[in-house]
């Protein structure tokens, strides 16, 4: 299981500037597993995206998650058709403060 965490304003996937997002997100992953080699093409993937924000840029979950595991491939991944599930989620902690007790 991998995790990481980015704090920069998401990409859509047909933005001018994914390229630019695709190498912050390679490098967030690189930092938190600089050791890792991508995993084999037979292993299939799911995956969790989550994007908290306050103000809302209003980008659908689907665009959220595409240019993510488009920036994975060949880092975390070989081949984009090994991801077999993504879910992503959007939440407003403007409206509702995400916390857990």
């Amino acid at each position: 299981m991998y995790s990481f965490v980015i704090n920069v304003k998401p990409k859509s996937y047909n933005s001018k500037k994914v390229h630019s997002y695709h190498s912050r997100l390679e490098t967030a992953f690189r930092e938190s597993y600089p050791e890792h080699v991508p995993i084999p093409a037979e292993i299939e993937l799911y995956g969790l995206v989550y994007h908290f924000f306050k103000t809302d840029i209003g980008i659908d979950a689907d665009n959220l998650s595409k240019p993510i595991w488009d920036s994975l491939k060949d880092v975390l991944f070989i081949d984009d058709k090994q991801v077999k599930m993504r879910t992503a989620g959007s939440f407003n902690l403007a409206v509702n403060d995400f916390c857990y007790t």
